[in-house]
């Protein structure tokens, strides 16, 4: 919320969400009694409260109000099928009665292993974890003992999980001195630069197939690039598709033809529940080997449970090729709407689409992830704005996604819902300057 007193568009968009959602500021005003803030994801929070859900079918999400959304956030894009789908439901009902996490090893377990070998380039060898935070920290402890190096290198806007290496670069934060190297991200030369001056004591390069803060997907010419740049350096390259891998059957590597040695999965591999993996080539995950005299120690008590590997064999094994490739059209048709609609109302918006991931920038000049305090300003009014047209973004930043029952005219109601929202901005916006 700006320090500043509101423009009447914007004072008049936060009324109406205010009066639309007395339910959510009630829980809102509950949660700052055990929240920090009012909620535990920094990534949700908003003014002037966060939205609360109630129940969510499909692309749809009702809050506490029985206000309902399209939405396209999809708890951070880890819900490929949407809300409750119901062949995930009805295999959690027959799985759940055989309890939820045993620490003996499933037949799930290993089936869902299999089936991420088969469709993954660098998958040879799979581990297990809780989450895309959790399988980043495990790909770094695993490259520095794999190379005996201690230096990571990532891209400037590379997001890869909440650990403290793995978050240079964002939030404010630069490089961290012996720990991790920065380089601008989808620059070959800078990457190329660095591994050249510090590959020596460099163990890994983390990078993600397409921008998840951006949807900006370099030329496959930079990962080709990277890949022969991290082998003459001798370290390792780990590609986080966490979120990536809803954009190809066997995830962006397969489609630019560069196999990491190491990829990051997450998000909606659990079918809606918590589950991460780190799959590569078996000679560098040899080293979890516990019958390896100097095996690398790593535990979890929810590594590969079984609730979330039966929910996530059905979520990956209805992921077909065909439904992608819906998924990618559906994106590039509102790309093309939300053109439109800037276009006919003289709007400044920068649009960039990944797969089936499209950004949206107000006021950008550049790439969306990036943008100027006047577009940040602007995207926060966007989303107040949606959400009062009944459309919920991501409350952080301008990146969204579907769910694969997306349809064409749920499309077409979303570019004319999101339209009526640039109308606002635009009004918003003339306030501003004059």
């Amino acid at each position: 919320m700006p320090d500043k007193p509101l423009e009447p568009a914007y004072a008049a968009a936060v009324q109406t969400y205010l009066d639309h959602t007395p339910g959510s500021r009630a829980l809102a005003l509950r949660a700052r009694r055990v929240f920090p803030g009012g909620n535990t994801r920094t990534c949700v929070h908003q003014h002037p409260h966060p939205l609360a859900g109630q129940r969510g079918h499909g692309s749809f999400l009702w809050d506490v109000d029985d206000n309902r959304y399209i939405d396209l956030y999809l708890n951070g894009l880890s819900l490929i099928h949407g809300h409750a789908y119901p062949p995930i439901v009805e295999r959690l009902q027959q799985t759940i009665p055989r309890g939820t996490a045993w620490s003996a090893t499933s037949d799930e377990q290993i089936a869902f292993a299999e089936l991420l070998c088969a469709r993954l380039p660098s998958a040879e060898r799979v581990r297990f974890c809780s989450s895309g935070t959790e399988a980043g920290m495990l790909a770094a402890k695993l490259c520095r003992r794999a190379t005996g190096r201690t230096v990571l290198l990532k891209a400037d806007v590379g997001y890869h999980g909440a650990a403290d290496d793995l978050e240079a670069g964002l939030h404010g934060q630069g490089e961290l001195p012996g720990r991790t190297l920065l380089a601008p991200y989808g620059d070959a030369d800078a990457f190329e630069r660095v591994l050249a001056d510090r590959g020596d004591g460099i163990a890994a390069v983390f990078i993600e197939p397409a921008s998840v803060s951006t949807a900006v997907a370099p030329p496959a010419e930079f990962f080709t690039r990277l890949r022969a740049a991290t082998t003459r350096a001798g370290a390792l390259l780990v590609f986080d598709e966490c979120i990536t891998f809803r954009n190809a059957f066997g995830g962006m590597q397969e489609t630019l033809g560069v196999t990491p040695d190491l990829t990051m999965l997450a998000k909606f591999i659990g079918g809606g529940l918590p589950l991460g993996a780190l799959v590569g080539r078996t000679e560098v995950m040899q080293h979890f080997d516990p019958d390896r005299k100097d095996h690398l120690y790593h535990s979890g008590s929810f590594n590969g449970a079984l609730a979330p590997v039966a929910a996530g064999l059905v979520a990956l094994t209805e992921l077909t090729p065909e439904r992608i490739a819906h998924m990618n059209a559906a994106a590039s048709r509102l790309v093309a709407a939300l053109d439109r609609e800037a276009s006919r109302r003289s709007l400044p918006l920068s649009l960039s689409r990944a797969g089936s991931l499209v950004g949206l920038n107000p006021f950008g000049t550049g790439a969306p992830g990036t943008p100027s305090a006047h577009s940040r300003d602007a995207y926060r009014f966007l989303q107040i704005a949606a959400l009062n047209h009944g459309v919920y973004l991501q409350p952080d930043e301008g990146v969204l996604g579907f769910a694969t029952d997306i349809t064409d005219a749920l499309v077409d109601d979303i570019a004319e819902r999101l339209g009526a929202a640039l109308h606002d901005l635009v009004r918003w916006e003339g306030e501003r300057a004059a």
